[in-house]
């Protein structure tokens, strides 16, 4: 698995005019961008900054790791008070972030003249105009956001939850914004680390504890993929959903649930070296997706969660014959609720699954087709 090299990510600010700064990064827009933008950010609030115009002219590789810290440093701005812009991203980039929602937490425009002027200053003669390069990798990010298309689930499932639907984005779910980080130190010697990104991405349903599935056509793991889930919850009750791919690199895949899931964001999962140890990392940025699923996670749900995904790490050290060392970190990123998620109660499909499984059972007595209760 070759990958041609990124580079290193840099993050340099300069003022433009009293209290508004530009903020340029350069370099790979990946997992190291999390902390390096942040420290950027930080300095430039020291310096009384109120306005930050993000250059991302300089950017390149975004993934879904980079992704996420721009929900998260987007709602922190919001919450500071701090006006944020982007530019430089390239059209077709811009279209996907868009789509994804990022443009509800941070203004993305075309040219640097007018991510300034949105922010009340008027561009130097040199700005940054329209750019053809693109932060996105092509083949990398989804293209198609409609709902979910009977040809795109896996062969022979009915599509319980998932037929039909969109994604559920973190600026159209419920509950308070939360990031949760899992992480296990391999740390094997002789262990390629392609061989663990592989291994991530081909066999992330056998890593699931046992008694939940998640299924993909043959083509597995790819931009733009629908995923089939079939869940075991708390009481041994059945839930069905799904996920569509929206980013899937050499190292890492993201992921983001589909109407009626629990939770509303994206989770990405990611394979990478450091201080000389393969490390398998996963990360969500969601809130729940409605008020019945927010209710359930204030009682037990943040803890049902948790330790599902310790516990797919826990079988992926298995899988690799080392000790099982999970560590997590968790954050609030939004405290606060989308009143308009309620609605979301409708599709939700912890409700949903026993009907429609009802319901395919009561088809399949009076119907001599095989293919009948697929619906």
């Amino acid at each position: 698995m070759q990958q041609e090299a990124v580079r290193e990510t840099v993050c340099d600010f300069h003022e433009i005019a009293p209290r508004v700064f530009v903020l340029e990064v350069r370099g790979a827009l990946g997992r190291d961008l999390d902390p390096r933008l942040f420290d950027a950010v930080a300095k430039i609030r020291g310096l009384g900054g109120e306005a930050v115009a993000l250059d991302f002219s300089g950017g390149e590789g975004l993934d879904g790791a980079g992704l996420l810290c721009l929900f998260r440093l987007g709602y922190f701005a919001n919450h500071k008070n701090l006006s944020l812009a982007a530019f430089g991203t390239g059209g077709e980039s811009r279209n996907i972030l868009l789509r994804l929602g990022l443009g509800e937490v941070i203004s993305l425009f075309s040219t640097e003249q007018n991510a300034l002027r949105a922010l009340g200053v008027s561009a130097p003669e040199n700005s940054v105009g329209e750019d053809s390069h693109e932060i996105c990798v092509a083949g990398e990010w989804l293209t198609g956001f409609g709902r979910v298309r009977e040809a795109e689930l896996p062969p022979g499932d009915p599509g319980l939850n998932v037929l039909g639907r969109n994604m559920q984005l973190p600026v159209n779910g419920y509950g308070n914004l939360m990031q949760k980080r899992y992480s296990l130190r391999l740390c094997k010697e002789g262990l390629a680390l392609e061989e663990v990104a592989t291994a991530l991405r081909t066999r992330i349903g056998e890593f699931w504890p046992e008694g939940n599935l998640i299924n993909f056509r043959e083509t597995g793991i790819t931009p733009g993929a629908v995923g089939t889930i079939r869940l075991t919850m708390p009481g041994k009750a059945p839930l069905a959903t799904g996920v569509r791919v929206v980013h899937a690199g050499p190292s890492s895949f993201t992921f983001a649930p589909l109407e009626g899931h629990m939770a509303a964001g994206f989770i990405n999962f990611s394979a990478f070296e450091e201080d000389g140890c393969q490390v398998i990392r996963i990360c969500s940025l969601a809130r729940t997706g409605d008020p019945v699923f927010d209710a359930g996670f204030r009682l037990f749900g943040h803890t049902y969660q948790e330790k599902f995904w310790k516990d797919t790490l826990t079988r992926a050290a298995s899988a690799f014959r080392v000790p099982a060392e999970v560590t997590t970190a968790k954050e609030c990123v939004d405290p606060s609720t989308i009143a308009a998620g309620w609605a979301n109660t409708f599709r939700n499909a912890a409700i949903l699954t026993p009907f429609g499984l009802f319901f395919r059972w009561v088809r399949s007595l009076f119907c001599c087709d095989k293919n009948c209760g697929r619906s």
